[in-house]
């Protein structure tokens, strides 16, 4: 094996020491999890040998970052496991429940930001799908959205 292979497998599995610890795993449990022995969990991460595409996307579903392990860089993009599920849930949604999130984040968005005097209160309506109402309200109101049932 050359020089620089060796030290390149060397650096991959120290990064993929750190990523493990850092998720909280021992080098058993991460074994246990891929079903692979301990010793070739050791193997990894001593540099001795390369691990296998299967396990590198296994690293990456446990939100370890790949490209950090292969490359040394964090990856440009980072993103973590609830932003996956948040996404994936997203992807599932029609455009009715798309439009009624994409309502309900900016209205927290818009709740976090300082609060501005003398703001004035608007309806935002998004077509057929979506309706936004924001601002600064002070006394209780009723909002009627729709129509009457029949």
């Amino acid at each position: 094996m050359s020089n620089e292979k060796t030290e390149y497998l060397f650096m991959l599995g120290g990064r993929l020491a750190d990523q493990r610890a850092k998720i909280g795993h021992t080098q058993r449990s991460l074994a246990d999890l891929f079903d692979i022995s301990s010793r070739t969990q050791i193997k990894y991460e001593s540099g001795a040998t390369a691990p296998d595409a299967t396990y590198l996307h296994g690293l990456h579903m446990l939100g370890m970052d790949v490209y950090y392990i292969l490359t040394g860089e964090s990856s440009p993009n980072p993103i973590t496991v609830e932003e996956k599920v948040v996404l994936t849930s997203y992807r599932e949604l029609g455009d009715q429940g798309r439009a009624a999130l994409l309502g309900m984040l900016d209205g927290f968005a818009k709740s976090l930001k300082p609060i501005i005097k003398n703001r004035k209160q608007t309806i935002t309506v998004h077509g057929d799908i979506g309706q936004q109402v924001a601002g600064d309200i002070t006394a209780p109101q009723t909002i009627n959205v729709g129509r009457k049932k029949k």
